[in-house]
């Protein structure tokens, strides 16, 4: 194309609006006046425009001196196929297939090199004509949404509604059919229907609306439940059903439904997993419990003395649960660093580990250093991450804007699961000045280095103390879509 100006920098709102941007690191201030999420700046250097003002001149120039001195017509279309540009061209690859490599690469089989399996149920449809068309485009919404939530890419997440739409309307004439509802196929469509709208979302429905999907799955899983007892690809989509079920019901307030306990006991009398020995899954026990207690007491359902006397139960069993985290956990001593909250930091044996007892922690006294504690291993990359020689997170992949250290998709995961532990570590009320300070910086540090917005969001609102239930802060960087 013939050179018409450099292009520009701004991000794509100041651009459709020919607003001049001010390109402040990690948000422009017309989107936050705006209070819309910003879509973030173009690099220019990467934007495959070039001007190509001389070369589209010698072609017409050459292209006429030789249509002139030939006679022959016949060939004129020889002589313009010859001055045509011979560079290779490339296809461009649709924003679909671009969405679904990039969900099974760093979502869906992502967990399966550090042991967890919480999606790979999901790995047979990588091939889309394997699955059914209301599979298809659930899996095609829920990887657009995970692009757009990744890139914040605005026309991803509009492909990414629309096949959401469609998938809605497949799924009722599904359920309509005895047979097909009793599908697994059916049920990894709802899971999926439930994940496509906390990606995409930063607000609870209300405390109904949120949960639906998982609601629906529930049904589907109490009618097909006893047939797929020896399927350890079922057995893993009932483990995240019921791990997802215990979040959406704790952030929502709500009891948990009698369905999901006999989901439990169907996976603890399966054959084809075990679960016995799982931590997360006995974590998972006891917080059902504390789930229900919370709701009951917030209902007035329960009387006063029964209430303690449940909360000091769990508060025994919540301790003599703690003493694994010694065993698993090793700790460091660290130099004075910026990274470091104290003199000490823990390293666990991987991302999900290290959320799991951040999720315990958050339930305990003292609670504050020991989150902090947990930063440096993930956060501190010249210092603890080289350290302690976390190869899967030092790979270079891509680098971050802002910063000249490469970080793989697997690294900005676990410095995201931090987000929501970091706001409960400055929010609660016994924190000193300090962590607030800290998680506040670390926060910020997050949004800034790993390009990740959402944590610049949360720490605005910690400093500005704006929301009293961290419940409501915990949906908005996704819920359990990157956080459990």
């Amino acid at each position: 194309m013939s050179f018409r100006g450099k292009p520009s920098k701004a991000c794509e709102r100041c651009r459709a609006r020919r607003l001049k941007c001010d390109l402040t690191p990690v948000t422009c201030g017309s989107c936050i006046r705006a209070r819309v999420i910003c879509t973030g700046y173009r690099d220019i250097e990467k934007l495959r425009i070039r001007d190509e003002t001389g070369s589209l001149y010698r072609k017409a120039t050459t292209l006429r001196r030789r249509t002139n001195e030939t006679s022959d017509g016949r060939n004129s279309l020889l002589l313009k196929l010859e001055a045509a540009n011979t560079e290779p061209r490339y296809l461009p690859v649709a924003l679909e297939v671009q969405a679904k490599d990039l969900f099974f690469d760093h979502y869906i089989l992502a967990g399966q090199t550090n042991g967890s399996r919480a999606w790979d149920f999901l790995k047979p449809y990588y091939q889309l004509e394997k699955a059914p068309v209301c599979l298809q485009l659930t899996i095609d919404a829920a990887s657009l949404a995970y692009l757009s939530h990744q890139f914040g890419s605005q026309k991803a997440r509009v492909i990414a509604l629309e096949r959401y739409i469609g998938a809605l309307g497949v799924m009722s004439k599904v359920l309509e059919s005895p047979e097909t509802s009793k599908k697994m196929t059916t049920l990894f469509t709802t899971l999926l229907l439930d994940l496509f709208e906390k990606l995409s979302t930063t607000q609870p429905f209300g405390n109904r609306g949120w949960s639906s999907h998982l609601r629906g799955a529930l049904a589907i899983s109490e009618i097909c439940g006893d047939q797929f007892t020896t399927s350890s690809t079922a057995m893993r989509a009932f483990t995240r059903l019921s791990t997802n079920l215990l979040i959406t019901s704790h952030a929502g307030g709500t009891t948990l439904p009698s369905g999901f306990f006999r989901l439990r006991e169907c996976l603890e009398n399966s054959p084809s997993i075990d679960v016995s020995r799982n931590p997360k899954w006995q974590l998972v026990n006891i917080m059902a419990q504390y789930v229900n207690l919370q709701s009951n007491i917030q209902n007035g359902k329960r009387a006063r003395e029964s209430s303690l006397r449940e909360a000091r139960e769990l508060d025994s069993i919540l301790t003599n649960f703690s003493e694994r985290d010694a065993k698993i956990k090793q700790i460091f001593k660290a130099v004075p660093s910026r990274m470091a909250y104290g003199n000490f930091y823990y390293s666990y044996p991987d991302r999900h580990s290290t959320q799991t007892w951040n999720v315990y922690l958050t339930k305990v006294n003292e609670i504050s250093s020991k989150i902090c504690a947990s930063v440096p291993q993930y956060l501190d990359c010249m210092g603890a991450v080289k350290s302690l020689g976390q190869i899967e997170l030092l790979h270079p992949v891509a680098t971050s804007r802002n910063s000249s250290t490469s970080h793989t998709p697997s690294h900005k995961l676990a410095c995201y699961t931090l987000i929501f532990p970091l706001y409960v570590a400055g929010f609660v009320n016994d924190s000193d000045s300090n962590i607030w300070k800290w998680a506040i910086e670390k926060l910020h540090y997050i949004g800034s280095h790993f390009g990740i917005r959402n944590a610049e969001l949360v720490a605005q609102i910690l400093e500005k103390r704006s929301e009293n239930d961290p419940w409501k802060v915990y949906t908005m960087p996704g819920s359990y879509a990157f956080g459990a």
